[in-house]
């Protein structure tokens, strides 16, 4: 049995930690969006520890990978909404989509 300053430590740690759901559902993202975040970036923080099957993430390592990366992509599609496309590296802006006259 455990002492209950050793539950409150834990408690304390656990606070400091995200499953794969608690990732997703802070970001507005499915779990599979996190599992592939997981799998196809080598950057995405590793689980601290598996209780079970359970992962768990150290929060502040998850918020430092996540928040620049969905930054990145929101830039990305702003520019694809506003018709700039990148081809060989240089961003190219669509003739139809640029106002003209003024």
């Amino acid at each position: 049995m455990i002492t209950r300053e050793e539950r409150a430590a834990f408690c304390a740690l656990r606070a400091r930690m995200w499953t794969q759901a608690e990732i997703a559902r802070e970001y507005g993202v499915g779990v599979s969006t996190v599992s592939n975040w997981m799998t196809r970036s080598p950057e995405f923080p590793r689980p601290i520890t598996t209780v079970g099957l359970v992962k768990l993430f150290d929060t502040d390592a998850v918020r430092a990978w996540v928040d620049p990366h969905l930054a990145r992509q929101a830039a990305r599609e702003a520019e694809r909404a506003a018709g700039v496309r990148k081809i060989g590296g240089v961003k190219y802006v669509r003739v139809d989509m640029v106002q003209r006259g003024a």
